[in-house]
């Protein structure tokens, strides 16, 4: 009984810690925004996130702006143990830092109209 409850329990775990392969790894580790999301945005306590065509940024009004590629780059530990995925569709846009074991960052973005989106949280930007 013991051997099946283990074999049970490792093979959960093994499927629940599988690779999830709908995301696109980017080799360069670069991002890739899609057009509909690129620019700034801003919710109603003030951070700012600016896609551009390979990059995005975190902004807390002035004192703060974070790139994510740069600051990926900086790091040599993450730069090679890490890989960037990025997806895209027509209405979302989702953002994955991973190695084989960790999925270290998450981003998911929903289009609701041409000058809103969501966040996962639930929070709105207004695009500026």
């Amino acid at each position: 009984m013991k051997k099946m409850i283990t074999l049970l329990f490792v093979t959960t775990l093994l499927l629940g810690c599988s690779k999830d392969d709908s995301d696109t790894p980017n080799k360069s580790n670069t991002l890739n925004p899609p057009s509909w999301i690129q620019g700034t945005w801003e919710n109603e306590v003030g951070l700012a996130m600016t896609f551009t065509s390979n990059d995005m940024f975190n902004a807390l009004g002035d004192l703060l702006e974070i790139s994510y590629v740069n600051a990926f780059k900086s790091d040599p530990l993450y730069y090679a143990l890490y890989t960037f995925y990025d997806k895209s569709s027509d209405t979302e846009y989702s953002i994955h830092l991973k190695s084989d074991a960790i999925d270290m960052l998450e981003h998911k973005f929903t289009k609701i109209s041409s000058t809103e989106i969501k966040d996962r949280f639930g929070n709105v930007y207004i695009k500026q």
